[in-house]
């Protein structure tokens, strides 16, 4: 039996650090919470979360994607599963071995969209 090795890619290093800025305002995000924020969605939930420079991010990406990174990122050691009974649902924080990668330091290669500089003319029937 071949064991692969676990390396760490743009999207498991976003979803650190999007883990890691919830965590350093004491907030532990669920899997759904992540999802939309990586996503960029507009919900209600996550318009206080924009100002994180990984929200929309991975907008390319669906959630069952988003859920399998996760996934890895907890059986490799990265995050920890935190589940809370009275909520019935699991939150996340960062292990010691994600702490150590000293995520403020991680830069990432964020694509910005182009505005659209294309003049817009309107045809008027006289």
């Amino acid at each position: 039996m071949t064991y692969t090795t676990f390396k760490l890619r743009a999207a498991h290093t976003k979803i650190l650090y999007t883990i890691y800025l919830f965590n350093e305002e004491n907030i532990y995000p669920s899997k759904q919470l992540i999802y939309f924020l990586l996503i960029g969605a507009d919900n209600l939930d996550v318009i206080s979360f924009r100002k994180y420079i990984t929200y929309g991010s991975l907008s390319h990406l669906t959630q069952k994607q988003i859920s399998r990174f996760i996934r890895a990122l907890i059986r490799n050691g990265y995050i920890k599963n935190n589940y809370i009974e009275e909520e019935d649902d699991f939150y996340f924080s960062l292990t010691d071995k994600a702490i150590s990668l000293d995520l403020k330091n991680i830069r990432f290669h964020l694509v910005k969209k182009k505005e659209n500089t294309k003049k817009l003319y309107v045809y008027k029937n006289r």
